[in-house]
């Protein structure tokens, strides 16, 4: 007869330890902390799985100095969750930027917390950052999550900023969103592929860049993995897309109108 086996998670789907006894969630994030998204799949959730399927690049290097962007998108995907434990939602702030024809990943925030604790993302950003470029400071909106940014959202920036004496202000991102993963794979996939993206290598070794450069790795159409930071990327790359080609357009209007009055003058 064959023998008869059960296969045993660490965690189950909820992301709770399957033998607390032995395996606490302090030590399951440990051991999270020292290897891979992958790798941690293959050992403890017996499902191995193949890396890079569709981001195959996602190059890591120099950051231009700050003064050399027009300006940045710092751009967040929250999640209704207001929890930092295992099995809760990631949420995911990125900050972006673009000089000539590469976009530049200078800092992203990718974890499972709190919402203050995301809210504080933002204003580590605006001190990070320091004046020295304009920033435009957003987050996700759309008709799922319109309640939460005003209800909860907003109502905590408020606060935050009266305790701080600060002002940040954090506009709603209310464009339409078409499916998740499609959009994801769309948008960004050609960017990879062209090498027009760079992530900061100097951020190399930082939990939440490692954890975002995970979910690029593990991204599938199915989404079996969570992909919050790349949604989050997505969104703060289409803002600066549609800041720059509005510069443009404007540059273009203001060139057709003075040759137009030079014309007139002839």
């Amino acid at each position: 007869k064959a023998d008869k086996h059960t296969i045993v998670n660490i965690v189950d789907k909820d992301g709770n330890s399957s033998w607390p006894q032995k395996n606490t969630p302090e030590h399951i994030e440990r051991v999270k902390a020292t290897i891979s998204t992958g790798a941690f799949q293959a050992e403890y959730m017996n499902n191995p799985i193949q890396e890079g399927k569709i981001f195959k690049n996602l190059p890591l290097g120099k950051m231009p100095p700050l003064r050399s962007f027009k300006f940045l998108v710092c751009y967040g995907d929250p999640s209704t969750s207001n929890k930092g434990k295992a099995g809760s939602s990631t949420k995911a702030v990125t900050l972006v930027g673009k000089v000539q024809t590469t976009y530049y990943i200078l800092k992203a925030f990718v974890d499972r917390c709190t919402n203050a604790q995301f809210i504080d993302w933002y204003y580590q950003v605006r001190d990070w950052v320091n004046g020295r470029v304009p920033v435009f400071y957003m987050v996700e909106n759309n008709s799922l999550q319109d309640p939460f940014y005003e209800q909860v959202f907003q109502p905590l920036i408020r606060e935050e900023n009266a305790r701080r004496g600060d002002d940040l202000f954090i506009a709603g991102d209310a464009r339409p969103k078409t499916d998740k993963a499609a959009r994801i794979e769309a948008n960004l996939e050609p960017i990879d592929r062209n090498g027009a993206w760079l992530f900061n290598e100097d951020e190399a070794d930082n939990p939440h860049m490692i954890e975002l450069l995970d979910q690029f790795k593990l991204f599938e159409p199915t989404l079996p993995f969570p992909a919050d930071g790349p949604d989050c990327l997505e969104g703060a790359i289409a803002e600066v897309k549609r800041r720059t080609m509005s510069d443009a357009a404007r540059v273009d209007v203001i060139s057709r109108g003075d040759l137009i009055d030079s014309n007139s003058r002839m």
